[in-house]
């Protein structure tokens, strides 16, 4: 990108858990606008602010951008044995996920009530199960032999992609479309 011009590139240092700051800084520093088509992505950083902090904020990228695609990536179901354990391990290294969703349904009404109107979520065990070509899979598993399988299937059913949109034409619409046959 930056070989494209800077105005492509921009990387600012901005505290989420205050939105109004972060949209502002985007808009001082890096000149986005709220008109223009915006993707956001969130990789394991909603999952570690309060659900007071991390609502807040999607409710203000929501409102604030009508054609927007917010994609995250973070962890999820922690009831179980497994999740559990992943809160205690994450925790005793000082990092506690204080803001884990239950299920992949809430995670969906989440961010349907912080106002995205399209909202599709699944764990990366479904993903990987209907979202790669098992050819992809076979050339893999002969590149690294996986021995612990169960323990992977357990480590994917604890973590989701989920993709929230908003859009006022169709267009943006067919950006989305990871939804599973």
């Amino acid at each position: 990108l930056m070989e494209h011009g800077e105005d492509l590139y921009c990387l600012v240092g901005a505290d989420v858990r205050r939105g109004e700051d972060l949209l502002g800084v985007l808009k001082d520093t890096c000149g986005v606008e709220e008109d223009t088509p915006t993707l956001f992505l969130a990789e394991c950083v909603l999952v570690y602010m309060e659900l007071f902090f991390s609502d807040a904020l999607l409710r203000r990228i929501s409102s604030s951008f009508p054609e927007s695609l917010c994609i995250v990536y973070e962890q999820v179901n922690p009831n179980d044995a497994f999740g559990k354990q992943m809160m205690i391990n994450l925790a005793a290294r000082g990092c506690p996920l204080k803001g884990i969703v239950r299920s992949l349904e809430e995670q969906k009404q989440r961010m349907t009530c912080c106002g995205w109107q399209h909202v599709i979520s699944e764990d990366m065990l479904s993903l990987f199960n209907h979202g790669i070509p098992r050819e992809e899979i076979q050339r893999i598993n002969q590149i690294e032999m996986l021995d612990e399988e169960e323990e992977w299937k357990l480590l994917l059913q604890h973590y989701c992609i989920t993709c929230a949109q908003n859009t006022q034409s169709s267009d943006m619409h067919s950006l989305v479309h990871f939804r599973m046959k």
